[in-house]
């Protein structure tokens, strides 16, 4: 299922792990999982697309699992969703 890879050999899908997606039928591997992008998060397992921050809140890397609260004195940029001072 979307969200999931069958490793070789094996019928049983297993949940690509938080952080990531996997929007595409056919994954083989851990490694075929997509990292969130910037400015989005995943916090569950074996999802097909990642979810935006809310707003007032930000992600700075790849692969997050969880928003970070923008801290006070700054924005947060919508394009990437990164912390700007």
């Amino acid at each position: 299922p979307l969200g999931h890879f069958c490793e070789l050999g094996s019928a049983l899908p297993v949940p690509c792990p938080n952080g990531t997606r996997m929007p595409l039928f056919g994954a083989s591997s851990a490694d075929d999982c997509l990292d969130c992008p910037r400015g989005q998060y995943q916090s569950e397992s074996g999802q097909p697309s990642c979810t935006t921050c809310p707003a007032g809140t930000h992600s700075a890397d790849t692969g997050s699992s969880e928003c970070e609260v923008c801290k006070s004195g700054g924005y947060c940029q919508v394009e990437d969703g990164s912390m700007v001072r």
